[in-house]
């Protein structure tokens, strides 16, 4: 949400704020705000996408979520994805490198150096690559923060 300023999207994060679904990280360089949200597990945060009636078409409204100065943006794509594919009682999702990168239009490198990102960023933790399906990661969502 950083670097975002459409005013629609201003009275987004104003709303946002107001309801106590995310904080500000205090200033950055370039007069950004950094946003964080707040309170949320991952069953709490399962997302619905709606994409095309046909199976295996691309997920329009992840595609359209492009900002040159959004930070992390294949890290969230991702994240909407592993939520939206649905995952076990313990937060486990599995997710299907060529079908992310497929429904996203995200490259595969990307889709994996998301995955790296979502752990950096204590969103998921890995559970290992089982080595005869190399492009199938399993991993943990974290609670968003």
């Amino acid at each position: 949400m950083s670097g975002l300023s459409d005013p629609l999207i201003c009275d987004g994060k104003k709303a946002l704020l107001d309801r106590g679904l995310v904080t500000t990280g205090g200033d950055r360089p370039g007069g950004t705000i950094a946003y964080r949200l707040t309170g949320l597990r991952p069953s709490a945060a399962a997302a619905s996408l709606v994409h095309g009636a046909q199976p295996g078409a691309p997920i329009a409204a992840l595609h359209g979520l492009t900002c040159r100065k959004a930070l992390h943006l294949a890290a969230l794509k991702t994240y909407l994805l592993l939520c939206a594919c649905g995952r076990d009682p313990d937060g486990v999702a599995s997710l299907d490198v060529d079908a992310a990168s497929r429904l996203t239009r995200t490259s595969h490198v990307r889709i994996i150096a998301a995955l790296a990102a979502l752990q950096q960023l204590g969103l998921a933790e890995a559970l290992g690559t089982p080595s005869r399906l190399a492009e199938h990661r399993r991993v943990r969502l974290l609670p968003l923060r």
